[in-house]
């Protein structure tokens, strides 16, 4: 077959990401894309190739006998060529891309990375910074920290840490709210939270509220862009802020920030190091999370 009898490479890559998930809309999360995109996509594919791949129910799809076909063929070929793509970019290098949010590098990463470029000094490493869920495909990351429950559709996880919340203000700020702090008060406060712009899984004060078995809603809420943002205005004395401990322990030790009331929530889930299933990594990155797990292992028997 000549290279120009191949169906559309923008339609096999929609065949296999669904293939792989066994679903067209995460296959668009992934591809960045809308699910009826991916649906035009493959069924253009289907009428190049006069066959059905799927077999469409309501709520799922699966493989035909010709849809597994192609799939393992069209698996292995996009392995191969990434994995051609990643050594002729960057022959002999060792390099590793990791995404994460502003607040978690900030507050958690950053402040440890200097031991791994002391022990790995040839590594060429790479920050990927959003305050919004990081698709590694679309970004080319070869991992990234997130918090949840560790079930990602299309990744592999490793538990890292789990954390705990609580309200943190200033030392000035706190006696503005009086002696008593309880769930009450704190509702009337002037709450510093984060709009919409954040990574999936992250809980604002309504979630933390319904948490702690109460039906209150911030009553004072004043919304930021990131979440480094809400802890510098708490700093700053401008209200109280959500504190993850594993994002402003430092700031509570060193006494810019105090904790309100003895209210600590268990956050559910935890952060996890992600990377994309099946998808070998490069000796930088091999190095990087054997270093990452290290950190994190020691976080965990600290806390």
């Amino acid at each position: 077959m000549q290279p120009r009898d191949l169906p559309s490479l923008t339609a096999l890559a929609a065949f296999e990401a669904a293939a792989r998930h066994l679903s067209f809309k995460h296959a668009a999360d992934e591809l960045n894309v809308t699910a009826p995109a991916v649906s035009r996509q493959i069924r253009a594919l289907e009428t190049d190739l006069q066959t059905a791949l799927f077999v469409r129910a309501h709520r799922q799809v699966e493989l035909t006998t010709e849809g597994h076909v192609l799939f393992d063929s069209v698996n292995r070929a996009f392995k191969s060529m990434a994995e051609s793509a990643r050594e002729i970019s960057s022959p002999g290098a060792q390099q590793v891309r990791v995404g994460s949010t502003n607040a978690m590098a900030s507050n958690w990463l950053i402040p440890r990375l200097g031991d791994f470029w002391r022990h790995y000094p040839d590594v060429n490493f790479h920050h990927v910074v959003s305050d919004q869920t990081i698709n590694l495909i679309a970004t080319r990351t070869d991992m990234a920290i997130r918090f949840g429950m560790g079930n990602w559709a299309g990744l592999d996880s490793q538990f890292l840490f789990s954390d705990r919340i609580y309200p943190v203000c200033s030392p000035g700020f706190v006696k503005n709210l009086g002696v008593d702090v309880n769930l009450e008060a704190l509702a009337g406060a002037s709450l510093l939270d984060v709009g919409d712009v954040r990574e999936e899984g992250w809980l604002g004060w309504s979630d933390w509220f319904r948490g702690e078995g109460s039906t209150l809603t911030p009553r004072k809420p004043r919304y930021l862009n990131s979440y480094v943002v809400a802890v510098q205005a708490a700093i700053d004395g401008l209200g109280v802020v959500l504190g993850w401990h594993s994002l402003v322990g430092a700031a509570v030790a060193d006494g810019r920030l105090v904790a309100v009331s003895g209210h600590v929530l268990e956050a559910p889930g935890g952060f996890h190091l992600v990377t994309r299933q099946g998808e070998p990594l490069s000796n930088g990155a091999k190095l990087f999370m054997d270093w990452l797990m290290g950190q994190a292992e020691t976080y965990r028997l600290t806390q």
